[in-house]
């Protein structure tokens, strides 16, 4: 190879590099239901003073079936941006951890944390958003899993934790790194999680991982893609209905 084509080469990698480490933006077409009312009302009461969302960023995410052309990342990624402009600020204390290798150059690890643990602030956590990009490699959901539980070692009062994920191809064991974490935290935490895609496997696990928590739900993506959908959701993980 010439010199020539050497340096067109490093371009072009550069380039595609600083591509790779563009954040996903959200939609703008979506407008969130406003539980504000309800919360400074009493109609909803917060039941969770924390919460961690695990957000899958393996390779099995690059798939793009069902949801017009866009990879499961990118959904996962949407679905977080709607939990975040849904959520009502009543004080919660949040966190948001990756599971997988980032494709950016400039960091590799295999579960990242991109937000807190700190008082959650909905501008702040879309700014740490931004930093979280697709990702390769196997899926280490149990490694996000046990560090989120040391993320939260901090943490008083009620957990509630939420897993987005495919559910395929993981390293390790995450239905194991759930019962240490359950052990860890016992009936303060609560696990759910959001299917993205259909894989009966994926669902399996997910659903297993759910029940360990036992107070937790799992969800079809399907299910969050309305606004009137992600505010259920939102009441459900982190509020309970006043009396």
């Amino acid at each position: 190879m010439t010199v020539k084509l050497m340096k067109r080469a490093i371009v072009v990698l550069a380039v595609a590099s600083l591509v790779a480490c563009v954040a996903h933006q959200p939609n703008p077409a979506f407008k969130p239901v406003d539980l504000s009312p309800k919360a400074k009302s009493g109609e909803i009461v917060r039941k969770a003073d924390n919460f961690m969302i695990i957000m899958d960023s393996s390779q099995s995410m690059a798939g793009s079936e069902v949801f017009k052309g866009e990879s499961r990342f990118d959904r996962a990624w949407d679905i977080v941006a709607r939990i975040n402009e849904t959520l009502p600020n009543v004080g919660f204390m949040a966190a948001l951890r990756s599971a997988g290798t980032t494709i950016c150059p400039f960091g590799r690890n295999k579960s990242r944390l991109f937000f807190g643990p700190a008082r959650w602030d909905r501008e702040d956590f879309k700014e740490a958003m931004e930093n979280a990009i697709f990702s390769k490699g196997r899926t280490p959901l149990a490694d996000a899993i046990a560090k989120s539980a040391s993320d939260l070692s901090y943490a008083k009062g009620a957990v509630a934790v939420i897993i987005i994920s495919d559910g395929m191809n993981n390293i390790g064991d995450p239905v194991a790194a759930a019962k240490k974490m359950k052990a860890a935290f016992g009936d303060r935490l609560c696990i759910s999680a959001i299917q993205i895609g259909s894989e009966p496997a994926g669902k399996r696990l997910l659903s297993s991982i759910v029940e360990i928590g036992g107070c937790g739900t799992l969800e079809s993506e399907e299910n969050l893609v309305a606004a009137d959908g992600v505010a259920d959701f939102v009441q459900k993980v982190f509020f309970s209905p006043a009396g």
